[in-house]
């Protein structure tokens, strides 16, 4: 009820929400001469409310292309489906050298994360090059299967479980190579965040996130998933780590990638089109 009465009174010019529950919700109480926006990166677990009320919204923005196509889908003859990038912090980011022997990954430890393909890739890494570290920043549920795979796997002088930071930026720039294994990832931010310090991402292509953001052979490497994927994740990686030259100029490419994602050009997207929208 609180909610409907703000709504209900709202004197913005543009409403921008950021989940469907909101959206469904301000599309039937906020008042019809302000430009409402639904936000959305993933598709609704729920679709019906969505698709019942969406239409009176102005737009629904998504982050990617892909998702873009999903949301026009599901909305038929609804509001018109933008795609406006998501923006890296603006100021200024760390830089990696790209001279450290480590291979670093950040994210929850969740199931849908599938950090345990990447510590299964990695010992086939260090089995190879052994003066090689994968450093893995976060927590959750996971962390206890993880740390027995490391121990069954005798890896623990060579995986190291970093726990979170406030600065994984700055972590990330202490590293050569950002890894994700992950099944599933919508935002794809851990990538972005690699990339804006200059450093090269290894991922699957089935994820969503990193699909829409990493190049093989421009800005990192995409392996494809398969019956033999750990061992095609583990030759991804040696390959990277045994050519400096073609680590160097993924970074470039890297770098080029997030400037893209600047919040300076990215608001400039968004200030382009409410102003289409009056």
């Amino acid at each position: 009820m609180a909610l409907w009465r703000v709504l209900r009174n709202l004197r913005s010019d543009v409403l921008i929400t950021t989940r469907p529950g909101i959206g469904v919700q301000a599309a039937r109480h906020a008042p019809r001469d302000t430009i409402k926006i639904a936000r959305e990166w993933s598709r609704p677990a729920v679709p019906g409310p969505v698709q019942r009320f969406y239409p009176r919204l102005s737009a629904v923005v998504t982050a990617t292309e892909s998702a873009q196509e999903e949301w026009s889908r599901l909305l038929g003859d609804g509001p018109v489906v933008h795609s406006v990038l998501d923006a890296l912090p603006g100021g200024p980011w760390p830089r990696s050298r790209m001279d450290n022997r480590i291979v670093a990954a950040g994210g929850r430890w969740v199931p849908v994360k599938a950090y345990d393909r990447l510590i299964r890739s990695f010992a086939i890494v260090a089995d190879k090059r052994p003066d090689w570290r994968l450093r893995l920043y976060g927590g959750g549920p996971e962390e206890r299967r993880l740390r027995s795979l490391v121990r069954d796997l005798n890896l623990h002088n060579h995986v190291y479980f970093m726990g979170t930071t406030p600065d994984l930026a700055g972590e990330f720039a202490k590293a050569s190579i950002v890894a994700t294994t992950s099944r599933s990832e919508d935002l794809g931010m851990t990538v972005l965040e690699a990339m804006g310090c200059g450093v090269p991402v290894v991922a699957f292509e089935g994820a969503k996130g990193p699909r829409e953001f990493v190049a093989t052979g421009y800005n990192g490497v995409l392996v494809p998933e398969s019956e033999g994927d750990l061992q095609l994740f583990a030759a991804a990686l040696l390959a990277l780590i045994d050519d400096e030259r073609r680590r160097r100029s993924l970074a470039a490419g890297a770098l080029d990638t997030a400037v893209r994602h600047s919040a300076d050009e990215v608001a400039e997207q968004w200030e382009k089109l409410i102003t289409d929208l009056r």
